[in-house]
């Protein structure tokens, strides 16, 4: 895990680079000329650019912009921007459920989405059926990174570590977990995946909500317990099977009511938005 992660910081880092200077000393006409940007394009809209820094993302992008018009003319530099909207409307579709409204359930900072979106692309929880539309948020410090170094040690630099997580409904409390341990970042638990983690059910539906990989100890509700909407429930932590510290949600219907791990995933739309990777929540 640690070698994968340090391997897509670089790549994030240092390859758009590599394609800049390739679109500078290279005449328009080299294949490279249209495989490099739309490679450019793929990790500027699906990478993970919190490995590294969020600016970054804006400041290749804006180099990509100004390469291409430099060396090939405004047109050129119009397709490509064209690509990229184009691109990024398809990444942001909502499935044709529109499932159910819940609040933010973190305050007082600026959150990242790691993993969020109707596509394997951008959503590595995809493939499972409860977790479809399943979200993993991170905290950003500056300047747009989630941690203190590329992959440190200490969970207390993860700017997310120890946040307080609130509910992000009105609802019951239908299982709990609180006495994981938290791991050193790249241990993950994976007999216990979920790890320290909550289940509501929304109101008085077929839905659930769980909120994993919370701090232990740190539950402040018990299973049959009425929550209401931004009650503070518990803190983010890395127990269960979690790379780092970050917050995971995601809503399903049906199935066990003390799992988190069966049913049907439901799309989620936080504070009225339909979040999916790299989209960021200020609160």
């Amino acid at each position: 895990m640690r070698r994968a992660v340090y391997l897509s910081a670089a790549t994030y880092s240092i390859f758009p680079v590599l394609v800049l200077w390739y679109l500078w000393v290279e005449p328009p006409a080299a294949p490279g000329f249209v495989i490099g940007p739309l490679v450019m394009l793929r990790l500027i809209l699906m990478g993970r650019w919190d490995l590294v820094s969020y600016a970054l993302r804006f400041a290749f992008l804006a180099a990509l912009l100004v390469v291409t018009a430099c060396r090939a003319g405004f047109w050129p530099a119009i397709l490509v921007l064209i690509c990229l909207l184009t691109i990024s409307v398809l990444l942001r579709q909502p499935p044709a459920d529109k499932g159910i409204a819940l609040e933010f359930p973190l305050r007082k900072g600026i959150y990242y989405t790691a993993h969020g979106g109707a596509s394997s692309f951008i959503n590595r929880h995809h493939v499972s059926d409860s977790q479809r539309f399943a979200l993993d948020f991170v905290a950003l410090q500056f300047p747009g990174a989630r941690a203190l170094g590329i992959y440190p040690k200490r969970l207390d630099a993860y700017r997310i570590f120890g946040r307080p997580v609130h509910s992000p409904c009105q609802g019951t409390v239908t299982a709990v977990i609180d006495g994981l341990p938290d791991a050193d970042p790249g241990d993950t638990e994976k007999q216990n995946p979920a790890g320290n983690h909550i289940v509501i059910r929304y109101e008085d539906s077929d839905i659930y909500i769980g909120l994993a990989h919370l701090m232990r100890g740190s539950v402040l509700v018990r299973p049959a317990e009425p929550v209401r909407a931004g009650q503070l429930l518990a803190q983010v932590g890395n127990s269960g099977h979690s790379s780092e510290p970050h917050l995971h949600l995601h809503a399903k219907r049906g199935g066990n009511a003390q799992s988190m791990l069966d049913g049907q995933g439901v799309p989620v739309r936080l504070g009225g938005r339909w979040l999916i990777r790299n989209s960021l929540v200020r609160v």
